[in-house]
């Protein structure tokens, strides 16, 4: 009298559903663990630069302070400008 068609029902055994649990979980984990890299690499990246940039800074400072000692060796006067406000 129902002309409706079903789908088939599906047999699952509870070892497929342990299986797909568990593959869950790893998904799940190996998320955790790519997001926590991320962010230890990203950490990385920004310690590297800040580092970059202060050895940089130190390099130029040593840079400017040889040239004070050639230009007062040379008989010039190094002053230092003030900022007028």
């Amino acid at each position: 009298m129902n002309n409706q068609k079903t789908a088939p029902e599906k047999k699952v055994s509870p070892a497929d559903i342990k299986e797909q649990l568990l593959l869950n979980d790893l998904a799940k984990e190996m998320k955790k663990l790519s997001l926590k890299g991320l962010r230890e690499l990203i950490s990385t990246a920004r310690e590297l630069k800040k580092s970059k940039e202060e050895e940089l800074r130190k390099k130029k400072e040593l840079e400017l302070e040889k040239a004070k000692r050639l230009l007062k060796a040379a008989g010039y006067t190094v002053e230092k400008k003030g900022r007028k406000s």
